[in-house]
């Protein structure tokens, strides 16, 4: 069946539309197509591929570079295109799609300064700050991609499992170790990005934590916490508390994932609690940024040290 209806799709003619062709995509050319903005559409780098994209359809560019609308072409195979490189995990299926659609035109290749680096987001909360806690993982995936990194970004889309804390660990467990070991040799970072409670005020209480014993994850979450420090309203006594990683199903999960797990608590700063937490603004540009840096700075330590 699968063969029958790959051979079929190359002779649907719609435009926008995209199927397999000799193991290449193809993409019909729209109104004001050029190469660069068919590649970019693709998440595939148009200055790296552009010769390529030339020899494989120079029947059908007129002039030398234009397209002609309507026609399909093919793209070049780019194992690196932003499509490939920033994923979305959706559990429980484990359905893994791309995590950008047409917000892929918009991304830029900036460096090569986390080339290697595997970073994997989870999203987690109660269900009432999704927006904002996705916003966060979304933008930060875009800017560790543009910089190089593999992104995967791990949401939960049933409410049941999320209120079930060991068949949700292993549901992490499972989606994560299976995409580590394709990695394996390469740095590679776990961050779960945790939120309870409505985010109803102007600031946020942040606190870090790792298990015992990862120094890799202690050390993300180290250069996060002095990150934020630098930009918090109040330091609190941070602390990297354990508490967090000791309840049953977070226990497992430190326990048997295999990428260094650091966790962002993210909760109100209304909280009577403050030992061990940073007070931000909620601003998600902000957060997001200052994240990034802290990614940043873990990978070019490791870089120095080794």
């Amino acid at each position: 069946m699968s063969r029958r209806f790959l051979f079929f799709s190359t002779i649907i003619f719609l435009s926008g539309h995209l199927w397999a062709q000799d193991s290449l995509l193809t993409v019909v050319a729209e109104s004001g197509d050029g190469i660069f903005s068919i590649l970019r559409k693709q998440g595939v780098h148009p200055k790296k591929y552009y010769e390529t994209f030339l020899k494989l359809n120079e029947e059908h560019i007129k002039n030398g570079s234009e397209l002609k609308e309507g026609w399909a072409y093919k793209i070049p195979d780019a194992p690196d295109s932003f499509k490939k490189m920033g994923r979305a995990i959706s559990l429980p299926s484990g359905d893994e799609t791309s995590l950008f659609g047409t917000e892929l035109a918009k991304l830029d290749l900036k460096s090569e300064e986390l080339k290697g680096a595997v970073y994997y987001l989870i999203v987690e909360d109660s269900g009432q700050n999704q927006d904002f806690i996705s916003t966060i993982a979304t933008n930060l995936a875009s800017r560790l991609l543009v910089n190089g990194a593999k992104v995967y970004v791990i949401k939960v889309v049933d409410g049941a499992l999320q209120k079930n804390e060991m068949a949700l660990s292993q549901q992490y467990v499972d989606a994560v170790n299976k995409r580590y070991l394709k990695n394996q040799g390469k740095y590679q970072r776990l961050l779960l990005l945790r939120s309870n409670g409505t985010l109803q005020g102007k600031n946020l209480d942040l606190a870090f934590y790792h298990h015992d014993g990862s120094n890799e994850g202690q050390r993300l979450a180290d250069n996060l916490e002095m990150i934020f420090a630098k930009n918090s309203k109040k330091v609190v006594a941070v602390e990297n508390s354990q508490d967090v990683l000791k309840k049953k199903g977070n226990l497992f999960l430190a326990k048997n994932i295999l990428p260094a797990i650091t966790v962002l608590y993210i909760s109100d700063s209304k909280n009577k609690s403050k030992e061990g937490k940073l007070i931000v603004r909620k601003d998600q540009k902000a957060l997001t940024q200052m994240i990034a840096k802290g990614m940043f700075q873990d990978y070019a330590d490791l870089e120095i040290k080794e």
